[in-house]
């Protein structure tokens, strides 16, 4: 009898810590993809393809000392967004998000415009980089992709939606290719590329089957 007991509960252990850690992989796997979405819709861009550029820079280590944030953003492309805003330099706020709806037209919204502490009552975080919170740093990227896009338009060129895909996160990630500046990719950088549009179906029936529930739910 109590064998019985002891196996039971075993078992229920074992059940509860596979749960468990299901449960956490799809909370750490899916934990960005509202602020993913929300980007993605306002600046008419591939939420699948944002989804696919994060992963593989995941799973693939790729690094770049002076990129920052979530998705390594390089400093090429934080200085354009800056500009496109009319600013000259990155604010800090709170990582707890007190600020949910900042806009960066709009500096009275954040906490500071030098590092210190959350000034909201019982809170007292420290204030991290503009660029480094989550959300800020995929709405950066999802502006970067758009105008990556509108230049690819510009030309009159047409592409494949796979080199559409591929001229977007080159553009992105190493600069936009032109005649006078092209680019050489590095194998690293060719097995990067390849590695999105390997992950980017899965992200893209993701998105569809997600966008539907939403509608449902309207």
């Amino acid at each position: 009898m109590r064998l019985a007991v002891l196996i039971v509960l075993g078992v229920a252990v074992l059940v509860g810590a596979v749960a468990s850690y299901y449960h956490y992989h799809a909370w750490r796997e899916n934990r960005y993809d509202d602020f993913i979405v929300e980007a993605a819709n306002d600046h008419q861009v591939d939420p699948a393809l944002v989804k696919a550029l994060y992963k593989a820079q995941q799973d693939l280590g790729f690094s770049d000392t002076d990129s920052k944030g979530l998705l390594l953003v390089p400093p090429r492309v934080a200085n354009a967004y800056l500009q496109a805003k009319g600013r000259t330099s990155w604010r800090y706020i709170c990582p707890n998000r007190h600020f949910r709806n900042h806009d960066g037209n709009k500096p009275e919204q954040f906490t500071s415009d030098k590092r210190g502490r959350c000034n909201v009552p019982g809170c007292g975080q420290p204030l991290v980089e503009e660029l480094l919170d989550p959300a800020t740093n995929i709405e950066v990227v999802c502006w970067s992709l758009s105008e990556a896009r509108r230049a690819v338009e510009e030309t009159g060129a047409r592409h494949s939606p796979e080199e559409l895909r591929r001229l977007l996160v080159i553009a992105y990630r190493w600069g936009f290719p032109t005649r006078r500046t092209p680019i050489t990719l590095t194998p690293d950088q060719k097995t990067f590329l390849d590695y999105i549009e390997k992950v980017y179906p899965q992200y893209l029936d993701y998105f569809s089957k997600r966008a539907r529930r939403a509608r449902r739910n309207k």
